[in-house]
């Protein structure tokens, strides 16, 4: 699966859990308290899709406005581009970083 479509995949299962808190869907309703108190594990369930989205969202602007960036500011995100995203091939294309050799 390329990066693209790792992403898409990843706006989907988060587009789809919001929705199943948003519509009220009867499995995660249930996860919610009654009253108006912290959860731990709704808690974390929520970093973890704003995380997915977070990554997807920064992927996609880097993807669409890197290549417009004036030299010295695209200096500025290089290091954070590569330490938090060089796993992606897209990244390693844009920055030009060796890729790395899929053994299969």
């Amino acid at each position: 699966m390329g990066d693209k479509e790792e992403m898409l995949e990843r706006l989907k299962r988060a587009y789809r859990r919001c929705s199943e808190y948003i519509h009220g869907n009867v499995s995660t309703s249930r996860l919610l308290p009654t009253d108006i108190n912290y959860r731990d594990e709704v808690a974390k369930e929520w970093i973890t899709v704003a995380s997915s989205s977070l990554l997807t969202v920064i992927h996609c602007l880097m993807v669409r406005y890197y290549k417009d960036l004036p030299a010295e500011q695209k200096g500025t995100v290089e290091g954070s581009l590569e330490d938090h995203y060089s796993h992606l091939m897209s990244v390693r294309t844009l920055l030009d970083l060796p890729m790395e050799e899929n053994n299969t």
